[in-house]
């Protein structure tokens, strides 16, 4: 990653198959190259090999943890989140934006480990990691249902993709 991106796409760990193809978001189920492009993020569909063009764009991609490949929610994967090393990452690059794709490992760790009170909601955080706006955003995975609306801060439930659309906005997409 270089400094000054406008936004760091932080997921949990690796899926087993992103692992193996050494490339984020790799399973073909997955939605996240989809709704870069959808909302702005990119000007055409990129795929996971083209990973290595998204600083072009102003984007940075990274993960919680960094030994355990494979589904959310396991003991394993908790275990490896490694929320100082993120800051230690992130600090210096000064992204304007850290932008979790799901709310488990800030749920589990990082909002804990920065001092967030309370549930943790879709859409920006009132809490920062560093000098960069903390937002969170439904998961991509093929695995986390795509049409069941998650409610935001204010309670108003919304399309998953609707919470990327407000994040492209804010950075101006």
């Amino acid at each position: 990653m270089r400094p000054d991106l406008d936004v760091v796409f932080v997921g949990t760990s690796a899926g087993k198959g992103s692992a193996e193809a050494g490339h984020y978001y790799s399973n073909g189920g997955n939605r996240f190259y989809r709704w870069l492009r959808e909302t702005g993020f990119t000007p055409n569909l990129l795929k996971p090999t083209d990973d290595h063009l998204l600083p072009v764009f102003g984007i940075g991609l990274t993960d919680l943890s960094k030994t355990y490949a494979g589904m959310d929610g396991s003991e394993e994967q908790s275990s490896g989140f490694d929320c100082q090393g993120l800051i230690d990452c992130l600090k210096p690059l000064r992204p304007r934006v850290v932008a979790f794709t799901g709310k488990l490992g800030v749920e589990a760790s990082f909002g804990p480990f920065i001092g967030h009170q309370g549930d943790v909601y879709f859409g920006p955080q009132d809490s920062a990691a560093g000098e960069s706006l903390v937002f969170v955003l439904p998961s991509t995975s093929s695995a986390s249902p795509t049409m069941r609306p998650p409610k935001g801060v204010n309670g108003v439930e919304r399309l998953p993709v609707d919470y990327w659309h407000e994040l492209a906005a804010f950075l101006d997409r």
